[in-house]
């Protein structure tokens, strides 16, 4: 218990950075509300789409192909370019399944 605990923190940091990181971005380029409502539209494709949350917290899909995948769900949905590309290095850096409680 110690271990998965130790590795939730771990995990949660991480996000916090990420997180911060997309703000920061976000914010200074005048995009925090169109980001916001991009995380909520990609939340709710994921909600709607057992096949897309397994596919993004799924180890056996390699990065690159979440890359790929991802990044065309976010241009099809019509995303901004700021969350596209977080959406991209997110799954580049494997931690896509982060996206879902972003």
């Amino acid at each position: 218990d110690e271990l998965a605990a130790s590795t939730a923190k771990t995990a949660s940091e991480a996000a916090r950075r990420y997180a911060g990181a997309l703000f920061d971005l976000a914010k200074g380029k005048g995009e925090l509300a169109t980001v916001s409502a991009d995380l909520s539209t990609l939340e709710t494709l994921a909600a709607g789409s057992p096949e897309l949350s397994n596919a993004m917290a799924s180890p056996a899909i390699s990065r690159d192909d979440k890359v790929k995948a991802l990044v065309a769900i976010a241009e099809k949905a019509g995303l901004s370019k700021t969350t596209i590309g977080f959406v991209g290095t997110m799954a580049q850096n494997g931690r896509a399944s982060d996206l879902l409680g972003a």
